[in-house]
């Protein structure tokens, strides 16, 4: 998916979703249309984004919003990332661990 970043499934673990390189609206706005398939997320694994926008803080959220009543983990987020999910308050809707 788009050309710097990724968001996919883990091919080992099912339950995990994995993003990489920088999540931007042109990533963000592909994944979303897989989002109805991924009701068996509980994790996603940020350890390699370098870039978190605000369409990709939305993408988290709204994986946090599917998967309820389970509660999402965010685990791997550092550097920029991480100051913007925390900034965004994404601890409140998510378990965020970090990298």
């Amino acid at each position: 998916m788009g050309p710097y970043g990724s968001v996919s499934m883990s091919p080992e673990r099912p339950e995990v979703l994995v993003m990489t390189g920088e999540v931007d609206v042109a990533v963000s706005d592909e994944a979303l249309a897989e989002l109805s398939t991924w009701t068996g997320v509980r994790v996603v694994d940020l350890s390699a984004v370098t870039f978190l926008d605000s369409s990709g803080m939305r993408l988290v959220a709204q994986v946090a919003r599917l998967v309820r009543p389970h509660r999402l983990r965010v685990v791997g987020a550092s550097k920029q990332p991480l100051t913007a999910l925390k900034l965004f308050g994404a601890d409140r809707i998510t378990d965020l661990v970090e990298g």
